[in-house]
């Protein structure tokens, strides 16, 4: 049987949570599979699955200290850089204890080696919202990171029906579309209609500006609700009426979205899948500095999956704007279902 390195980018929670579906595949076909990743994702696989090998590599520790794109890239570019480089010295560490067949890397860069069969996991090839040369660039680096695997798995539906628009658009013939991912799942909750659940993800350190934010907005309305943090470090003193949450299992975070009347959080592409899978709106406030989270906002508007409040404006009277405006809002209903067990009996068989 083929021996899988699973390998997960720590950024947030959502490359982790996406990656779930795919690692239970896996082991349901018997493959012997073992997982790498740092920070929180590696503590969230370890809870998830504690009869797995999880390696750790090395952190992209990135943090968005400005609004605006450019900054970033700048302050980050040579750090990113860094961290695929030692992520990759690490990687070749670890097989020479695993060997494995098959290297699979959720926007990993640098987890690939040419003794191995190399796939990654990403749905972004540029960025949008930008001047020219700054998506030229952005495209070509990326584009070039790309060159080592021998095959793209994009986690969207095929155009022109994919939910991430331009971002996930890329004429490869490596490429495939795989569907999007989701580690959630239906259950029969009633909605209580005054519960509210605000929840939190991506980096710092715009994860805790915007939680004082929330904060400040259940003090003022006093909301009821909850609120899931995403973070697994200091604890938050308790709030009236608000069960704090740090990080959810799956099956529980399903219940909590499914049963909260308003859901209020960011666009990040793992949330959009997940509330995609359980039918859910929800106000999205775009993490400021990722263009791309501002795109997908407003096509989810479009789409009739949410609202999108800008988060300088997200105050008391906007709040209660958009809680009136998603409640007139028709959703779209998505149909179609992600099918993995070909998909992973085919990566098998490479």
């Amino acid at each position: 049987m083929k021996r899988i390195l699973f390998c997960v980018l720590n950024w947030g929670l959502g490359h982790a949570t996406r990656s779930i579906p795919l690692i239970r595949e896996f082991i349901a076909q018997g493959a012997q599979l073992e997982l790498a990743s740092d920070g929180l994702a590696h503590r969230y696989l370890m809870r998830t699955f504690p009869e797995i090998t999880i390696h750790k590599l090395p952190g992209y520790n990135i943090r968005y200290k400005f609004k605006s794109l450019f900054p970033n890239l700048l302050q980050t570019a040579w750090r990113v850089q860094n961290a695929i480089s030692a992520e990759n010295r690490e990687l070749k560490s670890i097989i020479e204890r695993v060997a494995p067949h098959i290297i699979l890397s959720d926007n990993r860069y640098g987890c690939h080696d040419k003794s191995c069969f190399n796939i990654i996991i990403t749905h972004q090839f540029g960025v949008v919202g930008q001047g020219r040369f700054i998506r030229s660039i952005s495209t070509q680096l990326i584009v070039s990171k790309l060159r080592p695997f021998n095959q793209i798995l994009i986690p969207d539906f095929e155009p022109p029906n994919n939910l991430a628009g331009e971002l996930s658009l890329l004429t490869d013939d490596r490429a495939k579309f795989i569907g999007p991912l989701s580690q959630l799942d239906f259950s029969n909750q009633a909605i209580d209609d005054d519960s509210v659940l605000f929840l939190l993800s991506g980096p710092e350190p715009s994860r805790t500006i915007f939680e004082k934010k929330i904060i400040h907005l259940i003090h003022e309305r006093k909301i009821k609700g909850v609120l899931v943090r995403g973070y697994d470090g200091n604890y938050l003193p308790q709030l009236p009426n608000v069960k704090i949450i740090n990080v959810a299992a799956a099956n529980e975070l399903s219940k909590i979205i499914q049963s909260a009347a308003v859901i209020v959080c960011r666009s990040g592409y793992s949330t959009i899948m997940d509330l995609i899978k359980l039918q859910r709106k929800a106000i999205f406030v775009p993490t400021p500095g990722q263009p791309e989270q501002q795109y997908l906002a407003v096509k989810m508007n479009k789409l009739g999956h949410g609202i999108c409040i800008s988060e300088n404006k997200f105050n008391t009277p906007e709040f209660i704007r958009a809680r009136e405006q998603l409640r007139l809002l028709t959703c779209t209903r998505v149909e179609r279902t992600t099918t993995l067990g070909p998909l992973v009996s085919s990566i098998l068989q490479t």
